[in-house]
C-alpha cells in the first residue's frame, strides 16, 4: 500500500515538472524571435589532397603487377623529389580482379589496381606534382581537394562571427518591421555543415587537373533566438 502511494506521488511530481518545462519552452517560443544567420569568408587555398589510381591490364598476372609496382615506385620518387614527407601520402593494397565474360564464359584479362592518396602543403608546386604524376604513368586523378589549413580554428571562428552578425542584423530588421523591441539573445546554435574549408573536384585529364581555384569559401551557419517585447 505504502509503495503504491509512493509511486503515485513520484508520478505526479514527474508530470508536474514536465508541464512546467513545457510551459517555459512555450513561453520562450511565444516571446522569442528565431532567425538563421549565414557567414562566409573567402580565403586562398594553401594545400591540396589528391587521390590517384594506377592500373594495368593483361593476361599474365606477374607482368602487369610488376608494371604497377614500377609506376608506383616512380610516383614515390616524385614525392621525395618534391620534398613531400612520407607521412603525407599513403598507398592502398594492390587489388587484383578477373571477371568472366557472361556471353562466352571465358575469363577476361587480369586487372591490377593501386590507389594512392597524397597531400601537398606547398600549393605552388601543384602543377609540378600533376605533370610529374602523369609523366610517371598514373592513369587518373579521381579526387582533387583544395583546402585552407585551419588547424587553429581561426578561419572557422571568423566565419562563425560573420554568421552571428548576419543573424543579429536580420533580427533587428525583422523586429523593426514588426514594431517590437528586440531584446538579448536567448540561445545560439551552430548549424550542421558549417566551416567548409575545402573545395572538391573530380577530374581525369591532365588539363582539367591543372586548374587551381583562386579562392575557396569558409562558411558557417547559426540559429539564434532573441527575446522580444512590445
Amino acid at each position: 500500500m505504502y509503495r503504491e502511494i509512493k509511486l503515485k506521488i513520484i508520478s505526479i511530481l514527474f508530470v508536474t515538472v514536465f508541464l512546467l518545462q513545457s510551459q517555459i519552452v512555450m513561453a520562450n517560443q511565444s516571446n522569442g524571435l528565431v532567425v538563421t544567420g549565414n557567414g562566409k569568408i573567402i580565403v586562398k587555398p594553401d594545400s591540396v589532397r589528391l587521390g590517384l589510381t594506377i592500373f594495368s591490364e593483361g593476361d599474365t598476372l606477374t607482368t602487369i603487377k610488376k608494371d604497377v609496382d614500377k609506376r608506383t615506385s616512380a610516383v614515390f620518387s616524385l614525392f621525395s623529389k618534391l620534398k613531400i614527407s612520407d607521412k603525407k601520402y599513403s598507398a592502398e593494397g594492390i587489388i587484383v580482379q578477373r571477371q568472366r565474360d557472361y556471353k562466352t564464359g571465358k575469363f577476361r584479362p587480369y586487372v591490377v589496381t593501386r590507389n594512392i592518396n597524397v597531400t601537398l602543403n606547398n600549393i605552388e608546386r601543384y602543377n609540378d606534382l600533376v605533370d610529374g604524376l602523369f609523366s610517371r604513368g598514373i592513369n587518373r586523378l579521381h579526387t582533387i581537394k583544395f583546402y585552407a589549413d585551419d588547424s587553429n580554428g581561426s578561419l572557422a571562428n571568423m566565419a562563425l562571427a560573420s554568421a552571428i552578425r548576419n543573424a543579429t542584423d536580420k533580427a533587428k530588421h525583422m523586429a523593426n518591421i514588426a514594431g517590437v523591441t528586440l531584446g538579448m539573445a536567448l540561445s545560439i546554435i551552430e548549424n550542421p555543415g558549417s566551416n567548409v574549408v575545402m573545395q572538391t573536384f573530380r577530374e581525369s585529364s591532365v588539363k582539367s587537373a591543372q586548374f587551381v581555384p583562386s579562392s575557396i569559401d569558409v562558411k558557417a551557419s547559426v540559429q539564434m533566438t532573441f527575446k522580444i517585447g512590445e
